[in-house]
């Protein structure tokens, strides 16, 4: 991958690895190994399914991707603890490593960091569900007051004995 590439990506927290058809690492980015599950298992020439367990049972997919057969493929909101117990969250998107533009037999992986946008999306949905109990809440109550109040009519206009 090309320098101005590179910068390009980790100025956005992205990381990437480029895998062989054998699922082989064969190229990767300084800082991939912070976001994998073995931290370890990241280098040149191991299985990536190792340190990357979302890769196991998707092969078929990713040898379309391969063979040219399928665009790309995304994983998205993959939950990873790092060491710290800390969870982080990484977007996978994962496509053919197009060289001249012709397709190769190598996989291109961009993983990105996500976990700052993953937080506000909850904190989002959270804020969203509050208020629909809130909601629900109050139209239970409001239902709760007018049966009070048509209840209280009927007791104020009761008619009186021999008029």
């Amino acid at each position: 991958m090309n320098s101005v590439s590179k910068n390009i990506l980790s100025l956005r927290r992205i990381e990437y690895l480029i895998v062989n058809e054998k699922w082989q690492i064969i190229e990767l980015s300084p800082k991939i190994k912070f976001l994998a599950d073995s931290f370890n298992e990241v280098d040149l020439g191991k299985d990536i399914r190792i340190s990357f367990p979302e890769f196991l049972g998707i092969e078929m997919i990713l040898k379309d991707i391969i063979a040219g057969k399928q665009e790309s493929f995304e994983l998205k909101g993959v939950i990873r603890t790092q060491q710290t117990l800390n969870l982080i969250y990484l977007d996978i998107c994962i496509g053919n490593n197009i060289k001249n533009n012709q397709i190769s037999n190598q996989l291109l992986i961009i993983i990105e960091d996500v976990t700052e946008r993953m937080g506000l999306e909850q904190s989002l949905v959270q804020g969203t569900n509050e208020a629909n109990l809130l909601l629900n809440t109050l139209s239970a109550s409001k239902l709760y007051i007018d049966q009070i109040v048509t209840s209280m009519g009927d007791a104020l206009f009761t008619p009186r004995m021999g008029d």
